[in-house]
C-alpha cells in the first residue's frame, strides 16, 4: 500500500502521513488482499464501509434477474469503490466487484469516514 498515493486521494487530502498510518492500523478498519477472479463485493450486499482498491485493478459487473452479466468498467488502483452509495439511503453495492488481478483493499468504517468529511476543512 503505497502511502504517498493514499494521500492524494479525496478521503485523505489535507491529512499527515502519521494521520493516515494510525487510520490504516486502527482495529475498526481492515486491509484486505484479494486474488484474481476473488469477489470483492456482491450485487444487492449491505455497504457498511468506504471500500479503497490500493493496488490492482477490478471489475464491476451487473447482473440482470436472468443471471446475464454485463462488465460495467475496469478500475484501477488507487480508486474509491462506489463510495456514493455507501452514505446512500439504500445502502447496498450497485454492482459485483471481482479481482482481475492480486489486490489490496482498506476497508474504512462508513462512521469514520462521515466523522472525517465532516471534520476536514476544504
Amino acid at each position: 500500500m503505497e502511502i504517498h498515493t493514499l494521500l492524494k486521494m479525496p478521503p485523505f487530502q489535507g491529512i499527515t502521513e502519521e494521520e493516515l498510518l494510525s487510520l490504516i492500523l486502527a482495529p475498526e478498519h481492515a486491509h484486505r488482499q484479494y486474488k484474481p477472479a476473488d469477489f470483492i463485493a456482491m450485487q444487492g450486499e449491505a455497504y457498511r464501509s468506504l471500500f479503497i482498491l490500493c493496488n490492482g485493478s477490478v471489475r464491476t459487473q451487473m447482473v440482470s434477474a436472468e443471471g446475464k452479466q454485463l462488465t460495467i468498467e475496469t478500475l484501477k488502483a488507487p480508486q474509491l469503490l462506489a463510495p456514493a452509495f455507501v452514505f446512500a439511503s439504500e445502502n447496498r453495492f450497485p454492482v459485483n466487484i471481482e479481482a482481475k488481478e492480486k489486490c489490496e483493499i482498506l476497508v474504512i468504517n462508513k462512521t469514520f469516514s462521515w466523522n472525517s468529511c465532516i471534520n476536514t476543512p476544504l
